[in-house]
């Protein structure tokens, strides 16, 4: 058997062992796939009854409403609660019983069970029906207490039955859920250790297969590389001997053909090298006559071809120089034209924070006028204030004397008994009239002090502030002549540019005159290169001619000697 069916034939066995376990893992991806559906059903099933749980639990709390309320306005509020729930409830009802009829039941007699209880639930539910519309006649009859008494007595016993059988059913969903649940885990456990046991399996024959191959390969390829070793040292006599029918077998046959056309062939070659060897002489030395001349022929020639062609480099490293230079002008050109533009985009600049400068200096000084007369102005209020202080004190003293006067003239007045009672009442209002005029010259004192400390105040803030006015305008101004300074400066710098570029521009048109004439130069001495180049050629390649004729016949003749020697070697 071949080696490549070899590796097929094991190939196919994993391929197969693989398929197999990829059917196994396809069925418990089902079965998986199964439960989990299965799961979903029963919680689908614990949801639509937990709603129709809770739907309940608000129509039981909704009657109760009804028959306990104490009007009739309460009474139709939860009768109108009532009405709005009991579609809802229905549907879920509905819901509930279709997700029992469709829900994935493992055995028959779980299915049984549950239509059972669905429909002891269906009939608890006609019986609660029953009692509510009992209810609802001792209502409409006027028998209230009847039908409390009935709601909390024979209607509460019906919805408790049917809340057992809620739960009952529920708690049978949940095991059967968990079931699904339990039977998903065991699949998957089952899964996992089938696939460990396959990897397993696969992986030591895997194992077992490559070493026997690798065995087998190597056990040929030693004995071919053994009889490839002997006949590479000059025995063509060794023999590869291979049992079987694979590919190694028929390389070990084709390798003992092949020696055995070498064989014949070296006998052969042999008696050639030998008749070559003698015309291989003959033919050298005549060779060796005619590439001597035209050696000589050919080395003028190449010298006048040399020197063109060093002209020719020279000519073409100035003209490559010179276009770079000019590209460097070219460049240089358009870094003195942006130089240009933004010196002068920097005087405009400049101008303008000078002329803001200017303008600022000219605030500065205003300001500072400004600060200066307000002081004054102030200075002379406090002037004014010491004045009226000065008259105050006067009036303060003129309203003690006033007081006085008028208390001596209200003492008089006393003495001279009836005949001063008129005089005594115009001293009286004298006096008072004199008190507030102390009190009010008192009260100016007061106000004039305190504008006076103000004053001060002001006066001594003025006075800060004009010192620092003055500061500012000797920053600003020293700023202003900055700015003219960088104006003066951008001017030069600008003044400076144009001439740089004007004397790039006629630089430019300089090189431009100086690159034409390279161009014509390099084209001439490009003419007298090629024509040097062809009649070297010629000459050189009769001479390469002759030259090759010559080395042929001495390496013929010298491998015809190479060939007897060689051919000694072997063992035939």
């Amino acid at each position: 058997m071949s080696v490549a069916k070899k590796i097929v034939l094991s190939i196919g066995f994993l391929v197969v062992m693989f398929a197999g376990y990829g059917f196994y893992a396809n069925h418990a991806s089902g079965v998986l796939n199964n439960n989990t559906v299965s799961v979903f059903s029963w919680a689908h099933v614990l949801n639509v009854g937990g709603q129709v749980q809770a739907l309940s639990a608000d129509g039981r709390e909704y009657e109760l409403m009804r028959i306990t309320a104490p009007n009739e306005e309460e009474r139709a509020r939860a009768a109108g609660l009532i009405s709005q729930l009991t579609p809802k409830l229905n549907k879920a009802y509905e819901e509930y019983e279709k997700a029992i009829q469709e829900a994935p039941f493992p055995n028959e007699a779980d299915r049984t069970q549950k239509l059972a209880r669905l429909e002891k639930l269906k009939q608890e539910r006609k019986n609660y029906a029953e009692a509510r519309q009992h209810a609802t006649d001792l209502m409409d009859a006027g028998d209230q207490e009847g039908a409390v008494e009935l709601a909390f007595n024979e209607q509460a016993d019906v919805y408790k039955r049917m809340t057992d059988i809620l739960e009952e059913d529920k708690a049978d969903s949940v095991r059967l859920a968990r079931a699904e649940m339990a039977h998903s885990e065991d699949v998957f456990s089952g899964v996992w250790l089938t696939t460990i046991i396959a990897l397993s399996v696969v992986v030591i024959l895997s194992i077992v297969i490559l070493v026997l191959l690798l065995k087998n390969i190597k056990n040929s390829v030693d004995t071919i590389l053994d009889g490839a070793r002997h006949i590479a040292g000059g025995d063509l006599r060794s023999k590869i001997v291979l049992d079987g029918d694979d590919e190694f077998a028929h390389i070990a046959h084709q390798f003992n053909t092949m020696v055995e056309s070498m064989q014949a062939m070296i006998r052969k070659i042999k008696t050639t090298a030998t008749d070559v060897a003698s015309s291989s002489e003959e033919l050298t030395a005549n060779a060796n006559q005619s590439a001597q001349v035209t050696q000589n022929v050919a080395q003028s020639i190449t010298e006048v071809a040399e020197a063109a062609e060093k002209q020719l480099q020279s000519i073409d490293e100035s003209r490559v120089t010179v276009e770079e230079f000019q590209r460097g002008l070219e460049e240089a050109i358009t870094n003195q034209r942006r130089a240009r533009e933004q010196t002068q985009a920097t005087a405009e600049k400049a101008a303008e924070g000078n002329a803001f400068v200017q303008t600022t200096v000219e605030q500065m000084n205003s300001i500072a006028r400004t600060v200066q007369q307000t002081g004054e102005i102030v200075s002379k209020l406090g002037e004014r204030s010491k004045e009226i202080g000065n008259i105050v004190e006067i009036i303060s003293s003129i309203s003690g004397q006033t007081n006085l006067l008028a208390l001596n003239a209200a003492i008089e007045a006393a003495r001279a008994g009836e005949h001063g009672r008129g005089f005594a009442v115009v001293a009286e209002e004298v006096r008072k009239l004199a008190e507030e005029s102390q009190n009010a010259s008192q009260q100016i004192s007061e106000l004039i002090r305190s504008i006076q400390e103000e004053t001060n105040h002001a006066v001594a803030s003025m006075e800060e502030g004009r010192r620092e006015a003055e500061k500012g305008k000797e920053n600003v101004t020293a700023t202003g002549e900055t700015f003219s300074l960088i104006l003066n400066m951008v001017e030069d710098v600008k003044t400076a540019s144009l001439a740089v570029s004007k004397r790039v521009l006629e630089l430019r048109e300089n090189m431009n005159s100086i690159i034409q004439g390279m161009s014509a130069v390099d084209t001439s001495a490009k003419g007298i290169g090629s024509e040097s180049h062809n009649v070297s050629a010629a000459t050189e390649e009769q001479a390469a001619g002759m030259e090759e004729i010559a080395s042929s016949s001495r390496s013929l003749a010298d491998m015809a000697t190479d060939l007897q020697s060689e051919t000694d070697k072997f063992k035939v």
